[in-house]
Formats: C-alpha cells, structure tokens, sequence
C-alpha cells in the first residue's frame, strides 16, 4: 500500500520504472493502474499518488536526457502522464474537498511542474485556472455550510446533544452513594480537552518529522517539506482555536455556578425573611389574644 513517506513514494516509482523498462508495452497498463488506484484510494491517499506521479515523470525525463536517439522515439513514461494528468489531479483536486493542506500540496505540485516546463505550459495555465476554480466554489461551498449551521443554531445544537456518544456517568456503584450523574456541559468540557490532547500529539509528531528532515535538508523534498510545514501551521492554529474554546466554556461554566449559587443564596435570605416575617405576625397575635 502506497503511504505518503518519500521511502514508499521512492519504491514504488523504482518499481513502475524497471517495468517499463523491462517492457515499453506495459506502461499503458501501469498508466491504468495508477489512475484506477488514484480514484479509488481515500481522500488522504490521493496526494501520495500525485506525488509518485511527479516522482515517475521527474526520473523519466532525467533518463531521457541519457537515451540515444532511437530510443527517444519511443514514447517516454512521463508522455504517457501528460496525457491524462490535467484531468486526473482536477478530479483529485476535487476529492479531497476537506483536506486543505492537499490540495495546496497538489497546486505546489503543479507549479513545480509549470517552473521546470515539466508539460507544455498551455496545459498547465489551463491546469492552475482549473484548480483555482474548484478552490473558489470549494469556499463558496464551504461557506454556504457554516451559514446554514449558523442559522440552524438550536436545532443542531440539540441534535448534537442527541447524537452524543457519552452516556450518563453514574458513580452510585463505586461509593455506595446515590446516583451522581455527570452534567452534559462537563462533558463537552471533557471532549474539548481530549481534542486538544490528540490535535498536540499530531503536532508532536509533525515537529519531529520537520526535524528530521531539517538535518537532512540536501535529501528532503521540498513539496513534501512545505506540505508538512503548512499541517504543522494548521494544528498549531487548531489548538490555539481549541484553547480559547476551552477557556470560554470553562468561564461560562463557573459563572453558571456563580450565579446559581448566588440565586440560592437570596431565595434563602428570602425565605428567611418571610419567616422572620410570620413568627412576628404569630407574636402579634398570640399578644392580642
């Protein structure tokens, strides 16, 4: 299985390459397999195949410069690509409609592609307009989702609640004592919480790859590089997100509580009151009497 590790991408591409040396005729198979796979694998597979694409096409143009003549006039595995690659990453462009990071990663891609003259620059004009087109209705999409989220406000709100996947925690079976049951803003507290600590351990993780590749700046590749630089510049954002989120409920929750306590607090005064109030009234009375 194709993973996004420059390792997988490397092998793989050696792999396509050494049988379409071994045979010219099965570069039209391969070319199918590639595209069949393309299709099929999952929205976070998509951008790996996009770069064993530009992997296969960089060493096969390389090793074109180093063919003699009579070879050249067969025709070159990255031909094959320039055929059908306009229509294969816009779809792909299209598929991966909630990974942001990929499909900057697919426009970097292309861009390379346009700088090095990788294709006729025609075709990737008209390929950059394309995905800068699916972008815009991608946001005007996405945009049009979080308006209707917003004006749905309650409802999905209760919904939500609905769909919730932590039942009521009773303690009553650890302590002997009655039902303690854990309130659903406490909860969501505890969601939020579990949120960040996974969103910190991705950014744990990307840390350590970017450091990685840092030491070896002379073997890295750059659209790899920029690709988890920018994950690495959304998580951060996510959590800073996720930590006001956090703080906010966390304020909002103790005000509650604050005020709770001090509606309790003047209905006892109240209370209090009134019974000062009626045992006057019963002294008055009793005096009359």
């Amino acid at each position: 299985m194709l993973t996004g590790s420059k390792e997988c991408i490397i092998s793989t591409s050696s792999h396509f390459l050494k049988l379409a040396e071994k045979n010219h005729a099965m570069i039209p198979k391969l070319m199918e397999l590639w595209q069949s796979k393309l299709k099929e694998c999952p929205e976070k597979k998509k951008l790996s195949f996009i770069y064993l694409a530009n992997e296969i096409i960089n060493i096969s143009k390389m090793n074109d410069s180093k063919k003699n003549e009579k070879i050249q006039e067969m025709k070159s595995f990255w031909m094959f690509f320039e055929d059908i690659i306009s229509e294969a990453v816009s779809q792909a462009y299209i598929e991966c409609k909630s990974l942001s990071s990929d499909r900057k990663g697919m426009m970097k891609v292309v861009n390379i592609w346009k700088n090095r003259c990788t294709f006729q620059i025609e075709k990737l004009d008209q390929l950059i307009q394309n995905l800068n087109e699916i972008e815009q209705d991608l946001m005007k999409l996405k945009e049009k989702q979080n308006q209707q989220h917003l004006s749905s406000g309650g409802n999905q709100k209760q919904k939500s609640n609905k769909k919730r996947k932590h039942p009521p925690i009773s303690l009553s079976e650890f302590n002997n004592q009655p039902d303690f049951i854990v309130q659903e803003q406490w909860l969501s507290l505890a969601d939020l919480i579990q949120y960040q600590i996974e969103t910190k351990a991705k950014m744990t993780k990307y840390s350590g790859e970017l450091d990685t590749m840092c030491e070896k700046l002379d073997l890295v590749d750059e659209i790899e590089f920029d690709c988890k630089s920018d994950e690495y510049s959304r998580l951060w954002r996510l959590y800073e997100e996720q930590q006001r989120a956090l703080l906010t409920q966390l304020r909002d929750q103790f005000a509650k509580i604050d005020n709770q306590q001090f509606q309790s607090l003047l209905i006892t005064q109240k209370m209090d009151e009134m019974l000062e109030k009626v045992k006057k009234i019963k002294f008055k009375l009793n005096i009359e009497e």
